[in-house]
């Protein structure tokens, strides 16, 4: 069921931090963070590194200052690959 829960939570175009994927899913960021990285190397997701986190932001999504160079380290962002959609649209298709 994760497998589904976080590849229909990356599906969803709005970038969305570690933290908010958590708390949208019901698991740890830890729990997540292994889930994401295992997603990764099943060929599900892929991660990219998107911009500047200004350490302002909560654990929502991030805020306007974010993408201003210097503030901070790069935040991750991660994609679902062709397999991971056509997983997805799979299952859609099962739940019918």
């Amino acid at each position: 069921m994760m497998l589904t829960e976080f590849l229909t939570l990356l599906s969803n175009p709005d970038t969305l931090s570690l933290t908010e994927l958590a708390r949208q899913a019901g698991y740890t960021p830890d729990e997540v963070a292994a889930g994401l990285e295992q997603l990764a190397r099943m060929g599900y997701i892929e991660r990219q590194e998107i911009g500047q986190a200004c350490g302002v932001c909560s654990g929502g999504r991030h805020c306007d200052t974010c993408s201003v160079a210097g503030t901070a380290e790069p935040f991750p962002s991660w994609h679902l690959t062709e397999k991971g959609n056509q997983y997805l649209s799979k299952r859609k298709r099962a739940e019918r």
